[in-house]
């Protein structure tokens, strides 16, 4: 291969197979080999939320209900999960990462970009250099991985998924367009089975396809998404690989054991996710200025509100107060709820002073702060709010919370 160009860009999607079940093997030997699947319990209500390569050969995926699951892999092992111990191993191989490139994005708890541009100096170093990453994540983990790499972000997710698990995949510039052409279109970041469908009626079946449509057309059909699929199809894709800094959002959600009617019950569930979200803002140093619930019924319906709050917040108590009036807003049906969801975005730096002789928010903030510490000292069950004490009496304690129903989910 070339040397590298001033130009050319060498970018890598780093993803760990199937993470969350392989975290789980690392630590149980015993599971290996055996269908693995992370979310719940099998005598329990839920969804998947990572299921090993064993339990994939049987058909099981991500977000598939436990009781569809349960009939596709009689003899699955059910795991509700642990985030904090997931965090961990994460935070471990992102450490990895950095011994390569300083310039690492992680996009979720099992993905991150890497670039490597000026890491090497010829592409055919670029093998083993990338062999080396996953020997090294092996090796100090356990946890093996697979790698796309090439001038784009696209490229590099695309290639990822090429060889999984534990694959390696490297695209050279110039070939951008031979590679993607032959792939069926559904492999293009952000076409799904919906948008799929649509650029079949234009006889689009593959990512090649794409290129016989106008630009022009694609964009008066799905607006600047369609100018994008044009220049995605060709390998281009100008995004570069930001440091990672602080997150676009922050969300937390959790099913319920049972079917839930009761007000009180609901207020709890939402002040504490809420109580959990807002902790990690004060952490970040951030306020919210929009937030969004999220409702799944016992019939499996799905309804969403985003809202503006009427001042940026990092109070539990005050977005409660948001939260609760726009719940009401949103269950106006007479049916029970399966599953609640928050999520705090439009994130802003936090400039405000602590002033515990101040104003109402100002005093809220304080208390808020202080409860932080002493739960940072001493758990969380150290000091305790009224509206969260009906998880008491369903949830068993754990020292930075109550261990929730989808406790992958719920940090």
């Amino acid at each position: 291969m070339a040397n590298t160009k001033k130009n050319d860009r060498i970018i890598a999607l780093v993803d760990m197979n199937a993470f969350l079940a392989s975290v789980e093997e690392c630590m149980n030997p015993l599971l290996k080999g055996r269908p693995v699947i992370v979310g719940g319990l099998p005598n329990e209500r839920g969804i998947v939320i990572c299921a090993n390569y064993a339990a994939r050969s049987f058909g099981v995926k991500f977000g598939m209900m436990f009781h569809e699951a349960r009939k596709l892999t009689p003899g699955a092992i059910f795991i509700r999960g642990d985030s904090h111990i997931y965090q961990d191993y994460w935070d471990r191989i992102c450490r990895i990462f950095y011994d390569f490139t300083p310039l690492v994005e992680p996009v979720s708890i099992d993905e991150a970009y890497l670039d490597f541009t000026g890491c090497i100096r010829d592409y055919s170093e670029l093998a083993s250099y990338a062999e080396s990453l996953k020997v090294w994540i092996k090796s100090s983990t356990g946890l093996s991985c697979s790698v796309g790499i090439g001038s784009s972000k696209t490229i590099a997710k695309i290639a990822s998924g090429m060889e999984k698990p534990d694959g390696l995949v490297i695209v050279p510039p110039g070939d951008e367009a031979d590679f993607l052409s032959p792939l069926p279109i559904k492999m293009l970041p952000g076409v799904g089975h919906k948008t799929a469908n649509t650029l079949g009626d234009f006889g689009v079946e593959t990512i090649g396809d794409i290129l016989k449509i106008p630009r022009k057309l694609l964009e008066n059909k799905f607006g600047l998404r369609g100018g994008e699929f044009y220049d995605c199809a060709q390998g281009l894709d100008p995004r570069s690989v930001k440091e990672s800094g602080n997150p676009k959002s922050v969300s937390r959600e959790s099913s319920f054991h049972n079917d839930v009617i009761d007000k009180e019950e609901i207020y709890a569930h939402l002040y504490y996710l809420l109580e959990r979200a807002s902790a990690k803002l004060r952490r970040l140093k951030l306020k919210a200025l929009s937030g969004k619930i999220k409702l799944r019924f016992s019939d499996f319906g799905l309804d969403e509100l985003p809202f503006q709050f009427q001042k940026s917040s990092n109070i539990e108590s005050e977005l409660f107060e948001e939260f609760k009036g726009h719940y009401h807003k949103l269950h106006t049906r007479r049916v029970a709820l399966r599953q609640i969801g928050i999520i705090l975005s439009h994130l802003v730096p936090d400039l405000s002073q602590i002033n515990l002789f101040g104003g109402l928010s100002e005093r809220m903030s304080g208390v808020s702060r202080s409860m932080d510490d002493i739960r940072e000292r001493f758990g969380y069950h150290s000091v305790v709010v009224g509206k969260t004490l009906p998880l008491s009496n369903t949830y068993e304690k754990r020292q930075y919370g109550y261990e929730l129903r989808t406790s992958s989910l719920t940090k």
